[in-house]
């Protein structure tokens, strides 16, 4: 396939759900943060430049429901603190755009296609 031809593959869309450690988090320097959001500003960066960027997004507390109750989802260790939509055309390319993000944020990242409806 010859790149050109590559460039016109249409790509499917991904999830990376960022999950953090509270407790982590709020021993964060200001130095720290600073530098976590140029590492942030340089992936972007990337995935503009190569047209995987969708959308990205920092998340506050907020609530988890269940049928029995409602909880504030930061009350335990691991919180889920941002996200990224990302194009790929694969799981396994989505995974390897994720694995850079987690060289400096967070403590594990989950990835999921997003399904299209159907037609």
């Amino acid at each position: 396939m010859t790149e050109s031809s590559n460039l016109s593959t249409e790509l499917d869309e991904f999830l990376i759900l960022i999950h953090g450690n509270v407790r982590t988090w709020d021993e964060r320097t200001p130095q720290d943060l600073e530098e976590l959001g140029s590492n942030h500003g340089n992936f972007i960066g990337q995935l503009i430049s190569q047209n995987h960027f969708v959308r990205t997004a920092a998340l506050a507390d907020g609530l988890t429901l269940r049928q029995s109750k409602t909880d504030i989802t930061s009350t335990g260790a691991e919180i889920v603190g941002g996200f990224y939509i990302v194009k790929a055309a694969s799981l396994e390319e989505a995974a390897e755009m994720a694995r850079q993000i987690l060289d400096f944020d967070g403590v594990a990242m989950e990835i999921r296609p997003i399904l299209r409806p159907s037609s």
